[in-house]
């Protein structure tokens, strides 16, 4: 059991870290980051600090830096480059 709880505390640090560098390397971009988590599944608690949500989630075996995706980063600095809304009735054969 504790060899268990070992390896969970040292994978969970370098998970830690390696999303880290993504995220901080995001950040120096200049890219905005939607969520910060450490591990997957249903989040166990977080906390919104900024534009970024921070959270803690059921398994520690893995992590995200989410990025705000490419096509809003672009409607952001070009508004005129943004897709135009397509009519709903339009039908395209």
């Amino acid at each position: 059991m504790v060899t268990l709880i070992a390896f969970v505390v040292i994978f969970g640090t370098i998970v830690l870290f390696h999303e880290l560098g993504h995220y901080i390397l995001a950040k120096l971009a200049g890219i905005r980051v939607y969520e910060f988590s450490i591990g997957f599944g249903p989040a166990l608690g977080s906390i919104t600090w900024g534009d970024t949500k921070y959270s803690l989630r059921a398994f520690p075996l893995g992590g995200q830096a989410l990025p705000l995706p490419v096509r809003e980063r672009l409607a952001q600095a070009l508004p005129e480059a943004a897709p135009a809304r397509v009519d709903p009735r339009l039908r395209l054969a």
